[in-house]
């Protein structure tokens, strides 16, 4: 499998089915749809994405790739499926992933997963690693075999 997102940062977050780093999951109805509120950004060079609206200003996707693990973002309709990732511009296959679990928030991440895709940023996702059991606190690096 090619994957068009291999990135290793340090992820703040998690609020409810959040899906990152290595992408997410779907949010799309039909094959190559663009999600209602999908949105692009910038950070540090890289092209990101999510979904908006988030329920506050300050919980907006972006902070999931600012390296601090006090920001998260808070998608507003936490009872639907949500994602956030970025593109790495070329094809690759990840060798880990690496986040950190929201401070006392580490069991919304259990059913969460990351995604990778060289298709496009909203399909053709296949699933790289699901998160089946509450992540211990702290930084978490996950060695890909």
């Amino acid at each position: 499998m090619k994957t068009k997102n291999l990135f290793t940062p340090r992820f703040s977050l998690l609020k409810n089915l959040l899906l990152l780093s290595l992408i997410f999951t779907g949010g799309a109805t039909a094959a190559n749809a663009q999600p209602e509120g999908y949105r692009e950004a910038s950070v540090g060079g890289r092209t990101v994405f999510g979904l908006d609206p988030a329920r506050r200003s300050s919980k907006v996707f972006e902070v999931v790739f600012d390296g601090r693990s006090k920001t998260y973002y808070d998608y507003a309709y936490g009872n639907q499926t949500c994602f956030v990732g970025f593109d790495n511009e070329v094809s690759a296959l990840p060798v880990r992933i690496q986040f950190t679990p929201r401070s006392r928030k580490a069991s919304r991440m259990v059913g969460g997963v990351f995604q990778g895709s060289s298709e496009s940023p909203y399909s053709g996702y296949e699933t790289i690693y699901a998160v089946t059991k509450t992540p211990a606190s702290g930084a978490q690096t996950i060695e890909l075999t």
